[in-house]
């Protein structure tokens, strides 16, 4: 399993939302954006162990793989528009507001199809098999 760099993470949240990257504001943001995601994704994909949260623009995501990186965008940009990070025009940011809902939205969705299927990866772990992961 690769890691997801936060580093680029940030570069590719600020671009998005207009912000440099040595922006001081945006960091602390970022963190908490990022660990919000995480846990909203620790609870929707009903996992038995959460998934460990950032510290640092720098941290190192080791418990989700790189092909979910996607996934941790979406949510982090979801929360950084719901802490304020939007256009002040208040059309503008409606518009902002309900893509960035939309994609976490589904962007969720995929992350527990994709830990369903994994689950669920050969024929005594399957619905038709009638066994789980971690059964005896």
């Amino acid at each position: 399993m690769s890691n997801i760099a936060c580093q680029g993470l940030f570069q590719d949240v600020a671009q998005e939302l207009g912000s440099g990257v040595e922006s001081d504001r945006l960091k602390p943001k970022f963190i908490r954006a990022v660990n919000r995601a995480l846990s909203e994704l620790s609870l929707e994909a009903d996992k038995s162990d959460t998934l460990d949260h950032i510290t640092a623009v720098d941290s190192i995501i080791t418990d989700m793989d790189t092909d979910y990186e996607w996934i941790l965008y979406a949510g982090t940009i979801y929360n950084l528009v719901r802490m304020g990070v939007r256009p002040v025009d208040p059309k503008l940011a409606r518009v902002v507001y309900d893509d960035s809902a939309l994609r976490w939205a589904q962007a969720k969705a995929a992350y527990v199809v994709a830990l369903d299927n994994a689950n669920q990866a050969t024929s005594t772990n399957d619905v038709w098999g009638l066994g789980y992961v971690g059964d005896t």
